[in-house]
């Protein structure tokens, strides 16, 4: 006579099939809760009404033009940071709608930073991205690499295009895996300021 499986003999008669299910069924839990970057499902994740928003994390970057960018010196200005490659064709246009906006807003004192991601990239690599874009390195935008990934770490970032909006004050207003249209940026900008 056989026994039969009780218990978590019943996770084992699932086979392989059975487990990449359960697998399946935890990452879409993350997914639709957002956990771990503040992303919901690829939109805007603006904090909800009575939420603390968060302090953004402090980093210092050299950039294009010799100069360093440092978050702390910028508090009293609304930020944003946009992730991008010199490899991706869609950032040459998110780069520059985000550079309009920077210009229109110039009322807010709005800084943008434009954050190459990858790692193996020299800065030639992304001047030439910079001259496809038809910015030079001192405009509206500000140019920088992330070679250790510190950066993109630290705000969660996953996906290239990604925006975040920092308050004058130094807290996060939004993190969003896609880029904001000029519309929903001129909005948080200003009231980032």
């Amino acid at each position: 006579m056989r026994a039969r499986p009780t218990g978590g003999g019943r996770l084992l008669a699932w086979g392989l099939g059975g487990l990449v299910v359960v697998a399946l069924a935890g990452l879409l839990a993350l997914c639709c809760l957002g956990l771990g970057n503040g992303l919901v499902g690829g939109q805007a994740d603006t904090p909800a009404q009575g939420q603390t928003e968060h302090l953004a994390p402090d980093f210092s970057l050299p950039l294009l033009h010799g100069t360093t960018f440092s978050l702390a010196q910028a508090r009293g200005h609304p930020v944003v940071l946009y992730f991008l490659a010199p490899t991706c064709a869609t950032c040459v246009q998110g780069s520059q709608q985000l550079a309009h906006v920077i210009e229109a807003s110039r009322s807010t004192g709005a800084i943008a930073l434009a954050l190459d991601v990858n790692s193996g990239d020299r800065p030639e690599d992304l001047e030439a991205f910079v001259r496809a874009v038809g910015q030079p390195a001192a405009s509206v935008l500000q140019w920088g690499i992330d070679p250790s990934g510190t950066i993109v770490s630290a705000y969660g970032i996953q996906t290239l295009e990604s925006m975040v909006v920092i308050s004058a004050g130094g807290k996060v207003l939004t993190v969003s895996a896609t880029p904001l249209s000029p519309a929903q940026l001129t909005a948080l900008l200003q009231q980032a300021a």
